[in-house]
């Protein structure tokens, strides 16, 4: 099943599910569908959200490939779920499933890959890191 046909069926059977950012023309830049999932990191059972679903745009809908992107919506997407979490009062901890492709971003998030089958974790420590990088980043100005 495509990127775009798990959406559609999401979109209408399971909406909550649903997050995306827009950018600044208010257009769609970033999509991804979240479910809470417990799973088993380092030998206690955590409540955290999964990222089941990410994708960019353009869409992966068109014939001919383009590759303009948003740079930066797949990030925003990332702070939003972590600040998602941390409202609803359970672990910052994320997880998805990266295809091969996509892992060298994840991994410049602070996402581990934890047993070579595209599952990949980013921990608190991770969470901690990346949303101060981010904070820096905003904050940063040059001096004239």
């Amino acid at each position: 099943m495509s990127k775009i046909d798990k959406f559609s069926e999401a979109i209408f059977e399971k909406s909550e599910l649903i997050r995306g950012v827009v950018d600044d023309q208010n257009l769609l830049a970033s999509i991804c569908i979240i479910e809470e999932t417990t799973i088993l990191y380092e030998d206690n059972y955590v409540d955290c959200l999964e990222i089941e679903s990410l994708t960019n745009s353009p869409w992966n809908t068109i014939k001919y490939p383009q590759y303009e992107k948003r740079k930066g919506a797949a990030t925003s997407l990332i702070e939003g779920i972590i600040k998602e979490a941390r409202s609803k009062g359970i672990s910052e901890i994320l997880k998805l499933f990266a295809v091969p492709e996509e892992k060298d971003f994840y991994q410049r998030i602070g996402f581990v890959e934890t047993n070579g089958s595209g599952e990949m974790i980013l921990d608190s420590n991770a969470v901690a890191m990346f949303l101060l990088d981010l904070e820096q980043k905003r904050n940063y100005s040059t001096f004239d």
